[in-house]
């Protein structure tokens, strides 16, 4: 039998790792490069000489697409908050006080620990 201490470490364990995974298969990383090169594109319009018209024009045409990024890389960020609140509900439902302890200080700091021992250890698994 293991202790309630135990269980919610190996609770945050699950659930971080679970998250850390899902969080490499959403496609941050392409999310981020499309606003860095639509804010990258903004500065070249800004830069143009052009008339005011036609750089308006092309402003509304960046800023859309950087509106489009940007609730595209808050829905990755809305799902993965979603797949977290339903493992601590989860996970919670299965080990008395779960929630507290991993919303805790010092519960949320063992889950980024061990998400990084993951995502690290991971890591190097690929590599090798």
């Amino acid at each position: 039998m293991i202790g309630p201490l135990l269980s919610v470490l190996l609770g945050a364990a699950v659930l971080s790792i679970a998250l850390v995974e899902v969080a490499l298969r959403l496609p941050f990383a392409a999310l981020l490069r499309r606003m860095a090169d639509v804010s990258a594109r903004s500065l070249r319009v800004t830069r143009a000489r052009a008339s005011d018209h036609w750089k308006q024009k092309a402003m509304m045409l960046c800023s859309g697409r950087m509106m489009k990024a940007a609730l595209s890389l808050a829905g990755a960020v809305a799902i993965l908050g979603a797949i977290a609140t339903a493992g601590i509900w989860l996970i919670g439902a299965m080990v008395p006080g779960f929630s507290a302890a991993v919303l805790s200080g010092f519960g949320l700091i063992s889950v980024t620990v061990i998400a990084c021992i993951h995502f690290a250890v991971r890591r190097q698994l690929i590599h090798v």
